[in-house]
């Protein structure tokens, strides 16, 4: 059985991207190794969902080669949980609703167990809104997450 573990370790060093890490001011929160910029998210978050964070959140350079798709941050939940936002993705984005929503999503994965969600609602207009943070893209450019906040913090943390 051991052997299996070991394999598993060996694939996920495998398929995972390859990273380097950015410190750009690292400050403990709650005992796990935060950067500065993003404690004032989970300060919010911890309001908001009535959760602690507990969990280390660093910057990368963040470079997948399995995917075509700009990936801004990943949750990694074997073991230690981290998440891992892209550098390059924090500082080209500065709108603090989407670097919100960004935070709130990953740690809809790390911390909630949330899985993406597709699914839209088509109230607003025909091409519809995400019914969730969770959508496996972030939408706050488009203004749909600081136009429905409080709907969608109210759906991630159960209260919708």
């Amino acid at each position: 059985m051991k052997w299996l573990r070991s394999l598993l370790y060996l694939g996920l060093l495998v398929a995972l991207p390859a990273c380097a890490v950015v410190k750009v001011s690292p400050v403990n929160y709650r005992g796990y190794s935060v950067e500065k910029e993003i404690v004032p998210y989970l300060v919010k978050f911890e309001e908001n969902c009535k959760t602690p964070v507990k969990i280390h959140i660093r910057f990368e350079r963040i470079k997948w080669d399995i995917w075509s798709d700009e990936v801004a941050a990943y949750c990694f939940k074997f073991g230690v949980k981290y998440i891992h936002v892209d550098y390059d993705w924090w500082v080209s984005h500065t709108l603090k609703d989407v670097r919100e929503e960004l935070i709130y999503h990953e740690l809809g994965h790390c911390l909630l167990n949330r899985g993406h969600d597709k699914t839209k609602l088509f109230v607003d207009y025909p091409g519809g809104r995400p019914k969730s943070i969770m959508y496996p893209y972030v939408f706050g450019y488009w203004g749909e997450y600081g136009l429905h906040r409080e709907y969608y913090i109210k759906e991630l943390c159960g209260d919708e």
